[in-house]
């Protein structure tokens, strides 16, 4: 767990609480830590003068999806990068290695290095109250907690069936393609915040020790959100079946969709290509 930053927003000291007390969090956090870190990404580094890349090295989406959850709940977390060429990702308090502290960012009115789930933990506290009370059998308690949670989930910008492993295995491709356009969108958000802090740490080092190092970026795949829009559902469903969430009627309602476009004329066959990749839905030839 990261050394968080102080955080003033009310509700704001319970995001860990919030985080291991409710399953429904977990699994939020799970599944925007399994999309931001789909596929990884590579760093570049520009050099002054020259107008070729100098690929320093890569973050595998294994060891990403492990380091993520810190920075949503904490606000940050640190990644440990070998010393030794290429840059990758290694076990922290390994020899010959460096740490690097991602933040999430800040706002104009808000420093950065804060909670991603605030606004969903403010009312930790009478979640709590309330929970104890309807174990108790207080009806009214009950139902005052469905608010609440109702709350917590609409701030975590994931539907409430989209938490739900059975709800889950049942949605349809309509579904998916309307309530979770939202969780793309944020998670290609985070992306950049999380490349910002750590390309500017990265510069700051490299630079130092070489004054010729112009500028460093991440280079996500761009497979998560492409223009086109019936092009990147592939990474959703693996994110959520990483989760032990599978989409199990999306996957095959919507593979079944594509290949009649493609049929038609309408798409071309290579859209097909990486949902022949993964082992969930059954893809068509």
């Amino acid at each position: 767990m990261s050394s968080a930053k102080s955080d003033p927003r009310p509700g704001a000291q319970y995001a860990r609480q919030f985080y291991e007390k409710w399953g429904f969090v977990q699994k939020a956090v799970c599944l925007y830590a399994a999309g931001v870190a789909w596929k990884g990404a590579r760093i570049g580094v520009v050099i002054a003068g020259s107008d070729k890349i100098d690929w320093r090295g890569e973050l595998k989406e294994e060891s990403l999806r492990d380091l993520l959850p810190d920075w949503f709940i904490d606000g940050q977390t640190t990644l440990t990068f070998s010393s030794q060429p290429p840059a990758r990702l290694v076990t922290a308090g390994a020899a010959n290695s460096f740490g690097i502290v991602v933040e999430t960012a800040g706002t104009s009115s808000e420093a950065g290095g804060l909670t991603l789930l605030w606004p969903a933990c403010v009312n930790f506290e009478a979640i709590e109250r309330m929970s104890e009370l309807a174990k108790a059998g207080g009806e009214d308690a009950l139902r005052l907690l469905g608010v609440l949670l109702g709350f917590a989930h609409s701030f975590l910008h994931l539907p409430g069936w989209a938490l739900e492993p059975q709800n889950v295995a049942e949605a349809g491709a309509q579904a998916v393609q309307i309530d979770l356009h939202w969780y793309r969108l944020f998670v290609a958000r985070w992306r950049d915040d999380f490349a910002r802090s750590l390309c500017w740490n990265l510069r700051q080092l490299w630079g130092g020790q070489d004054p010729n190092v112009y500028d460093v970026f991440c280079e996500w795949n761009d497979e998560w959100f492409p223009r086109e829009p019936l092009r990147g559902w592939e990474g959703v469903y693996e994110a959520f079946d990483h989760c032990g969430l599978t989409l199990i009627n999306f996957g095959k309602e919507y593979t079944t969709q594509l290949k009649q476009f493609v049929e038609s004329g309408l798409l071309p066959r290579d859209i097909l290509a990486g949902w022949r990749e993964l082992d969930g839905p059954s893809t068509p030839a």
